[in-house]
């Protein structure tokens, strides 16, 4: 679908799709794609890896409360 989205809809997506991939976790089976991609030169490397980088960041920083504003200085 076209068109603007919110962000709990996009992440929304993202979540269902990663439930699809065959493997026990999504790490697990970007881990095999990133290995087959290194045999294949056809294949982008880089994309995969920076993907896995990614989730691995989300997962490390889970829902992290806001930092408190300091009032401005006068």
């Amino acid at each position: 679908m076209m068109g603007k989205k919110k962000l709990g809809a996009i992440k929304a997506e993202v979540a269902a799709l990663l439930g699809r991939l065959p493997g026990p976790t999504p790490r697990a089976w970007l881990g095999k794609e990133i290995d087959s991609a290194h045999k294949d030169r056809s294949r982008d490397v880089e994309t995969l890896e920076m993907l896995c980088a990614a989730l691995e960041r989300a997962a490390s920083n889970g829902r992290n409360p806001k930092p408190r504003r300091r009032p401005a200085k006068r």
